[in-house]
């Protein structure tokens, strides 16, 4: 994305403010030169069964409910960060693809498992695997299948990433943060999740975040 094209994406993110009056809109939170961090925001009518008090009888009562998909843009790094699944991710790329009157392409970005755990490994903190989705591992010579195997020997996790490389699908790494395991999880498909919290959070995010564009650049 060139210089222009990401300005011209914040000034749309800008224009289309979120207001009672629309049923989506956005919330910038910090705004810097290289990053835009925010909300989009959008209301959905939903229908609930309820009492009619005068009745007494059960009647379908609609209801508006707004929610929010968090998100990141990173100049620097050429990413978008989104804090949700990928429904609500689906959500939010259309909604910035529409922002542009040429369009804009948000592709999104697959993670080759065996590289990024290498960069990982390498870096700051001391990791370890601790569980993998295998496609097409055998157990033994009559079946095989997909399988989430946990991982407790030392090194086993990383001999299986190896040799099953093209057929992993998502692993969990455990990173020593100051003293404290934090478990992330890696998909294949794009997605990170934290499965435990520390106050360290956002910088082992931040590593994260190097680690894939370091991968994804290589």
């Amino acid at each position: 994305m060139s210089r222009e094209d990401y300005e011209n994406l914040i000034n749309g993110i800008q224009d289309t403010p979120y207001t009672e009056d629309r049923s989506f809109g956005f919330v910038p939170e910090t705004t810097e030169q290289d990053s835009l961090s925010g909300n989009l925001v959008f209301r959905t009518a939903t229908t609930i069964p309820d009492i009619n008090e005068s009745t007494q009888e059960i009647e379908p009562v609609e209801q508006k409910r707004t929610d929010l998909i968090p998100f990141e843009i990173d100049y620097e790094r050429g990413i978008l960060v989104v804090y949700a699944n990928k429904e609500d991710t689906r959500k939010l790329t259309t909604r910035l693809s529409s922002l542009a009157d040429w369009g804009l392409t948000i592709e999104p970005l697959s993670l080759n498992l065996t590289p990024l755990y290498q960069n990982l490994s390498s870096g700051t903190y001391s990791t370890s695997i601790t569980g993998l989705r295998i496609q097409d591992f055998s157990i033994n010579e009559h079946t095989n299948g997909s399988y989430h195997l946990k991982v407790f020997e030392e090194q086993e996790g990383e001999r299986l990433l190896e040799e099953y490389e093209t057929n992993v699908s998502y692993i969990t790494v455990e990173f020593e943060v100051r003293e404290e395991p934090v478990t992330v999880g890696f998909y294949d498909s794009g997605s990170v999740r934290f499965y435990s919290k520390t106050a360290e959070d956002d910088e082992l995010f931040e590593h994260i975040k190097n680690m894939i564009v370091e991968t994804e650049v290589a």
